[in-house]
């Protein structure tokens, strides 16, 4: 779907960019609340993942490409804080739009049908996302999206939380084994997120620092360490004088899922839906169309997440949906980058930064509305030349 922009040598290079350069990723993460988990040239990649999703399904004209591509870097390289720059790119596609449809005024008749293309374009014809593993793809691309029905080894976890309770511990697996149901949004930017972690309860699992200690590095898990991300596990079941029996089966538990998981060249994956083919929260276009609000809040707030979670749980055949794959932040990996977040602290809370269903405290790490002051708009504004 994307493969003629993401093979593009100008996206190429400023993806690389992303990664390594701290002009590009060394940005305020306010408005991206709880993020603790992802570190900042993450989110930085995932900002442009979406800009690029968005061009796709509002604009997909190469003409405009360059300039939109010009105008995000620019952004990037100007504005100091990620709420910023994810608001500007909002802009740029309302005035790339325009341009498209050689509109000329930001009032009255041809404002209204620039705030009608949009709605049209990413509301009413728009997608739902769903982020999942890599491992998982080829079994998609077969049999179509079956709802929880995965490469897994879920019938052995249900016995961890068992092995826990007898040393009085109590759940630490934090997933309905049983359930059908997975959870879609209207952002992309969190199906980035989510097909990176995936699948939360194992990455829950790992880093659990309530249970391993405040000292347990997301740097490890991600880079594929599997020595140094199963040692803290180790070290609690020694504490706590698990017999050896026990001990076996969950390290050979998640050995094996850990195997499941990590391999060369893995992709972020997001399938996308037709929002037709979803039942969903309706969204009125009345709301978009009052003449006394500024023309790119308007267009900030068309194009923000308004449907954090819609639990799909039927069979989807590979004619209703399409795949899309960027490439992974940790496939080129830059360690002066990871350093800068290696130790994470997490809240205190057991589940508050991790969820199996977007709409809980995951979509507050990414997502949620970006309010935007009078001061920033100016800010925007200068940057883009007014």
């Amino acid at each position: 779907m994307l493969e003629k922009y993401l093979q593009r040598t100008d996206v190429l290079e400023f993806i690389k960019n992303l990664k390594i350069s701290e002009c590009y990723y060394q940005k305020n993460h306010y408005g991206f609340s709880n993020h603790s988990l992802c570190m900042s040239n993450e989110l930085a990649l995932y900002i442009f993942y979406d800009a690029l999703l968005k061009f796709k399904i509002i604009i997909d004209d190469e003409n405009y490409f360059s300039e939109y591509l010009e105008q995000i870097e620019k952004l990037y390289r100007k504005l100091d804080s990620f709420a910023d720059i994810r608001f500007g790119i909002h802009k740029v596609v309302a005035k790339i739009a325009s341009k498209k449809n050689d509109y000329h005024e930001w009032r009255g008749e041809e404002r209204e049908h620039l705030i009608r293309y949009i709605y049209d374009k990413y509301v009413l014809n728009g997608y739902y996302f769903h982020g999942f593993h890599s491992s998982y793809c080829t079994g998609i691309k077969k049999n179509g999206f079956i709802p929880e029905y995965y490469d897994n080894f879920y019938n052995r976890f249900l016995e961890v939380n068992n092995i826990f309770e007898k040393y009085k511990v109590g759940s630490v697996i934090h997933k309905d084994f049983m359930g059908t149901d997975v959870s879609f949004t209207d952002d992309a930017l969190l199906g980035c997120y989510y097909s990176m972690y995936a699948p939360m309860f194992f990455t829950e699992f790992m880093t659990n620092s309530n249970l391993f200690g405040k000292k347990v590095q997301m740097e490890s898990y991600l880079k594929g360490d599997f020595d140094a991300s199963v040692q803290p596990l180790k070290r609690f079941m020694s504490l706590h004088s698990f017999k050896e029996k026990d001990r076996k089966y969950i390290l050979d538990l998640v050995k094996d899922e850990w195997d499941l998981l990590h391999f060369e060249n893995q992709e972020l994956n997001i399938l996308m839906i037709p929002r037709k083919k979803l039942f969903g929260r309706e969204i009125s276009i009345d709301e978009y169309l009052k003449e006394d609000e500024d023309i790119f809040e308007v267009i900030d707030r068309l194009l923000s997440s308004k449907c954090n979670s819609i639990s799909v749980n039927e069979y989807l055949s590979e004619n209703d949906f399409e795949i899309v794959s960027f490439p992974n932040y940790y496939e080129q990996r830059c360690e002066k980058a990871l350093k800068i977040d290696a130790e994470v602290e997490y809240p205190n809370k057991e589940r508050s930064v991790l969820s199996n269903a977007y709409g809980h405290a995951s979509i507050l790490l990414l997502a949620g509305s970006l309010s935007i002051s009078f001061g920033v708009i100016l800010s925007i504004l200068t940057v883009l030349g007014g």
